[in-house]
């Protein structure tokens, strides 16, 4: 079938609308530590630059992050809260995927915990929904807008195929920034800092970065992220 010049024009304009859908991220602001009362900051102690992951209560003593530059050795690793308390982990134990399960030597750190119920968590299997990411740029929990997409949007994606074998159950991805500079919120040039995002639904993170695709400050293709409620029966399995 011949298509007519409208036809062809109608066919380019939703190839760079779609395009575009995955080049867009909202501004940087404070988070809301209303609805992310459960989250607190984790870091390595002997490292020389700035290095930040966000960590999620999900009970009185045990709250989940991920093995981008943490060590499994506790003792290596603080935990900071939003009011500038810090504490020592207890225990950090590796469950699968790179989610770590972080064990706090006290409980009342705070009161407020993250649900793990399935039906609470944006599933990634039908629609695409707008989301937050979450990070750490120093003490203070920032957030921008994202678009967190649906399985079959992520596997149609032809730039993160190519960087990125096709993804798993377990992966999610997201919008991005395509300008030079679009990753700076993670990482710069200079390797001065690494701040680790998740990706939140109506105030739940669903999921956490376990591959940034950032070539310095610019996003090379989607970020990738490791589903939570993938691992829901292995998280709560390993809570006594």
């Amino acid at each position: 079938m011949m298509l007519t010049s409208s036809s062809l024009l109608q066919t380019l304009l939703i190839v760079v609308l779609t395009k575009e859908a995955f080049t867009q991220l909202g501004s940087t602001v404070d988070a809301d530590l209303t609805k992310y009362n459960y989250v607190v900051k984790v870091y390595p102690i002997t490292s020389t630059k700035e290095e930040t992951t966000p960590a999620f209560f999900i009970s009185p003593r045990y709250a989940l992050t991920i093995n981008y530059q943490l060590s499994i050795n506790a003792s290596l690793n603080l935990v900071k809260t939003h009011d500038g308390r810090v504490f020592a982990p207890g225990r950090i134990t590796y469950i699968d995927g790179e989610i770590l399960l972080v064990k706090m030597c006290e409980s009342g750190i705070t009161q407020h915990f993250m649900s793990m119920e399935t039906a609470d968590h944006f599933d990634f299997t039908t629609n695409s929904a707008t989301a937050e990411l979450i990070f750490y740029e120093g003490d203070v929990l920032k957030s921008k807008t994202a678009e967190a997409y649906s399985n079959d949007v992520c596997n149609a994606n032809t730039d993160l195929i190519d960087y990125h074998d096709p993804l798993e159950d377990y992966e999610a991805c997201s919008s991005y920034d395509s300008s030079p500079t679009g990753c700076k919120f993670i990482a710069d040039d200079a390797n001065t800092y690494l701040r680790i995002p998740a990706l939140a639904v109506n105030g739940i993170v669903v999921a956490i970065i376990d591959h940034t695709h950032c070539d310095g400050e610019f996003f090379s293709t989607l970020p990738t992220y490791r589903k939570i409620i993938y691992y829901r029966n292995l998280i709560l399995s390993a809570i006594p």
